[in-house]
């Protein structure tokens, strides 16, 4: 279960950095336009639900193996997000 939780706020986590950035290509929704307004407390938010999600990986995996683990699924979350949130939302990119 502490895995799962700790996946899960790590999604959340990146997703509201994710939705900081200049670049990012995002639906027009509350909570996208939200965050992209308040760059600073969605940074801060989006850094603590990491650090929580890293924190909840290394209690039940211990130090080294729950810090790899976290570090994985970082990776993991970060490249579906960054990949698979354009195509969702059907924009293209121009050429």
């Amino acid at each position: 279960m502490d895995l799962f939780s700790g996946f899960s706020i790590q999604l959340a986590g990146f997703y509201i950095l994710y939705s900081t950035s200049a670049r990012a290509v995002f639906a027009k929704r509350k909570h996208n336009t939200f965050f992209y307004k308040r760059p600073h407390f969605s940074k801060a938010v989006g850094g603590l639900m990491l650090l929580g999600s890293t924190i909840l990986f290394v209690i039940p995996l211990g130090i080294t193996v729950g810090l790899l683990f976290s570090l994985l699924s970082l990776m993991t979350v970060s490249g579906f997000t960054i990949m698979l949130l354009p195509l969702r939302n059907g924009h293209t990119t121009p050429h």
